[in-house]
């Protein structure tokens, strides 16, 4: 949705602005449905994947962080109940604990990662917290007005983060987060408009 009123805004500037007036109402018919497809209301919360456009989500449609992104590019309101009620579906099945602080599996049965022996992945794995999954998170705290949370995930995120403040793309269960040793100074989360 976002990439369709990108290119919205490219097409008006080309003037062509009947291809941009139906970007736009595309982005808006997604819109509009983006709870009926994607949203299990029986079980509370967005799915990682659903099958048909024109069916509701299934039982067995996984539950996923991916719905954060519909905060972070102005889609749903971070109060809007399905994105608060996925929230505490996430948070009691994808939260991971970690000793700098709280990080996130990306749904459930994620087996992207090493064998628990190291060997390396192969089609399966271990799923592991995404440091990544922080700022996301964090975006929409501060976009929520829940300042102080979104300051604490960027500490965490800090905390993940090696010698030369990269992230790893995994932690391991077994990590043991990194102290910084000075102060940085966070750009923080870009709003959308």
């Amino acid at each position: 949705m976002a990439g369709l009123v990108a290119a919205a805004d490219f097409a008006h500037d080309a003037g062509e602005h009947v291809a941009a007036a139906h970007l736009l109402a595309v982005a808006d018919y997604w819109a509009d449905r983006v709870e009926a497809w994607c949203y299990n209301a029986g079980a509370g919360h967005y799915v990682r994947l659903a099958t048909d456009p024109d069916s509701e989500p299934g039982p067995s449609s996984v539950l996923s962080t991916d719905f954060v992104e519909l905060v972070r590019f102005g889609i749903r309101s971070p109060e809007h109940p399905a994105i608060v009620s996925s929230l505490a579906k996430i948070d009691a099945q994808l939260l991971f604990m970690a000793p700098g602080g709280p990080s996130w599996r990306r749904y459930v049965g994620d087996a992207y990662g090493e064998h628990p022996d190291g060997s390396p992945w192969d089609g399966t794995g271990v799923g592991r917290p995404w440091p990544l999954l922080c700022g996301e998170r964090g975006q929409l705290e501060f976009l929520a007005g829940r300042l102080p949370r979104a300051t604490d995930l960027a500490r965490a995120m800090e905390a993940f983060a090696g010698p030369g403040l990269m992230l790893s793309e995994q932690i391991a269960a077994s990590a043991r987060a990194r102290r910084p040793t000075r102060r940085h100074r966070w750009a923080g989360p870009t709003p959308s408009t």
